[in-house]
């Protein structure tokens, strides 16, 4: 038997309202024989199949649920049987059960999964940012209460503000805010805030409140915004790694600076960072597309500075521009200025956001705090001569300030020890050194 194998890519579409909505599914797919019959099957999430055609579109109506999207590439001289037309209300594993015939190894396991809701609106929260809902036609005499549940309706939060933080709220996920509007003589029992974490709204009964309660909600999907970069020193080399391709697969890895342009290309996710601009953030991408049917340009057809967006085209992963990993570029060595004990340390710093507060703090060469000011410039007259000291640069949002800030350390403290807030991530690691030198000339005393 010839084994085909092939990525689904899918664009899913949902139309839906609290009841007379649809939810409309579509998948279609690249990589398979284009000489051999292609039909797409729905199935319900434990791989039941509901129904098949040759569009892979499936209008589910106004029922709600979890799906899955298979596609069956299958030689028409050699077909599998049963079929799927023939095998409505079985498993995807009925399908070939009886006749094998030739068709593609990874229809059981390589399929689109999309949960319908009865979402009257959907939308993309930054992890880290707020939800935010409000509704209007609400009875202004009743008590009005929004409630954030997970995707199957359980209970997660509740507040009357219809602001809820998701930093503690998975990535991925997708969460449901429903307002409950009800008469505070006749409530019902129990209220949402006597419900626990994870108990489904629909034990709020009883009482008196707007019916559609638990059908007419709003959707947020919780998605990455921003990628966190972990310190490399320009010295070493970057390391990726990626899971979860297919493995038929070409894999290459892609290095980008912060604005997703190509820097290098290699099969390996390796990059040394000697020729990296130090301060910088690069990202890398991880590449894998079908041999048979790749992108064109391929990356290692890109010059330096072209966008990543160029590789257009083929079979690859759909999330090759937005899934990837960061790195900030570090001086881990830092080589000593010579500063004579009668003159001064003079550091400056560039590439602060100039609306913030930019502060200059004076440390040991362990990283423990000596003193701060605005100017950068420190008299080197009250340091130790032989010893040596570091500045680092500190620009902070004055509105979102770390705490404590270096005016409130104590000399000896740790300069890791301001945390929170909005402020530089290179703070830390980003300095300059200076070593305390005696450079008097002459000899004698003065009398």
């Amino acid at each position: 038997m010839r084994r085909i194998q092939f990525i689904i890519f899918a664009i899913i579409i949902l139309f839906s309202s609290a009841m007379n909505g649809q939810c409309v599914v579509s998948a279609t797919s690249s990589g398979g024989n284009a000489a051999y019959t292609q039909v797409y099957v729905l199935a319900d999430a434990s791989g039941i199949i509901l129904d098949e055609n040759s569009t892979g579109t499936f209008n589910l109506g106004v029922t709600t649920g979890t799906y899955q999207i298979h596609a069956l590439n299958y030689d028409p001289a050699n077909p599998p049987s049963p079929l799927p037309s023939g095998a409505i209300g079985a498993s995807v594993n009925t399908i070939g059960s009886v006749t094998m015939g030739c068709f593609n190894a990874d229809f059981t396991t390589d399929f689109i999964t999309r949960v319908c809701t009865s979402c009257i609106q959907d939308n993309d929260v930054c992890i880290n940012d707020d939800i935010m809902a409000s509704t209007s036609g609400w009875n202004m005499s009743y008590t009005q209460v929004y409630v954030l549940a997970d995707d199957s309706g359980n209970f997660v939060a509740q507040n009357s503000t219809g602001i809820f933080p998701s930093t503690s709220l998975t990535i991925g996920n997708t969460y449901q805010v429903h307002a409950l509007n009800y008469d505070p003589s006749d409530p019902p029992s129990p209220l949402p805030s006597g419900l626990s974490v994870g108990d489904p709204l629909s034990n709020v009964t009883g009482g008196c409140f707007n019916a559609d309660f638990l059908t007419d909600y709003v959707c947020f999907n919780i998605i990455n915004c921003a990628c966190t970069p972990t310190p490399v020193c320009s010295d070493s080399d970057i390391v990726a790694t990626s899971s979860g391709g297919n493995s038929s697969y070409t894999q290459v890895y892609v290095l980008a600076d912060e604005m997703g342009n190509f820097v290098a290309q290699n099969a390996t996710g390796t990059f040394s960072a000697v020729a990296l601009t130090v301060g910088d953030t690069y990202h890398v991408h991880a590449l894998n597309y079908n041999p048979a049917d790749p992108p064109s340009p391929l990356p290692s057809g890109l010059s330096v500075g072209d966008p990543l967006s160029d590789v257009t085209g083929g079979c690859f992963n759909a999330d090759f521009l937005t899934d990837y990993v960061c790195f900030n570029i570090i001086n881990c060595s830092c080589t000593p200025t010579t500063v004579c004990k009668e003159a001064d340390i003079v550091a400056t710093s560039s590439g602060g956001n100039s609306s913030y507060t930019q502060v200059y703090v004076l440390a040991d060469d362990t990283g423990n705090f000596v003193a701060q000011n605005a100017t950068g410039t420190f008299p080197a007259g009250i340091l130790t001569v032989g010893n040596i000291y570091q500045v680092h640069a500190l620009n902070y949002n004055p509105a979102d300030a770390p705490s404590p800030l270096p005016s409130g350390l104590s000399v000896g403290d740790p300069l890791s020890d301001i945390t929170g807030g909005c402020f530089n991530a290179d703070f830390l690691t980003d300095y300059v050194c200076y070593q305390i030198d005696c450079c008097a000339t002459g000899s004698g005393f003065v009398r």
